[in-house]
């Protein structure tokens, strides 16, 4: 249940109370605060919510809210709940969280892209399925690429190529 709502952000036909803070929390954030509150274990969340709204604004104005625990009595919540909490109120920080979730409870290797590996990308092309490098700023394969042509004695022709297209 609490991965349903964390994905889909909840669903409710539920009036909505209006919100106490609407001078710094969006009406949607206050919607899913409202909507949370639906979930086992953070029942009357939003009766909580509006009782201590200043230190939920001092929550709410960190640059980093994914690193802080949350107001009280909410610092001890498992990390799914912590997750809903945060992209209710900061969906703008979820992702360095969830980055931080799976790097502590599964491995860094589901965040990271895997190494660039020339020598199996150049086995899988072909004279009819060429290599194609879709790059970031200030990324250059240049000498990557000198370099495997040298080992493969085939910088001449690569050179020759490379000029002929320029």
């Amino acid at each position: 249940m609490h991965l349903l709502f964390f994905l889909t952000g909840g669903v409710g036909l539920q009036n909505i109370p209006p919100n106490p803070a609407s001078a710094w929390l969006p009406e949607k954030a206050w919607t899913q605060v409202v909507l949370a509150s639906n979930l086992e274990g953070l029942p009357k969340f939003f009766t909580n919510f509006e009782k201590d709204i200043a230190k939920w604004k001092i929550y709410y104005d960190l640059s980093s809210p994914e690193e802080a625990s949350l107001p009280a009595p909410y610092e001890n919540v498992d990390e799914m709940l912590h997750l809903i909490i945060l992209k209710c109120l900061r969906p703008d920080k979820i992702v360095p969280a969830v980055r931080s979730y799976i790097t502590r409870n599964m491995d860094r290797s589901f965040v990271e892209p895997p190494p660039f590996d020339l020598n199996a990308s150049f086995g899988d092309s072909s004279p009819k399925i060429p290599l194609v490098f879709l790059l970031s700023p200030g990324s250059d394969p240049m000498a990557s690429l000198f370099m495997y042509a040298k080992q493969r004695n085939m910088y001449d022709k690569y050179v020759y190529n490379l000029l002929s297209i320029l």
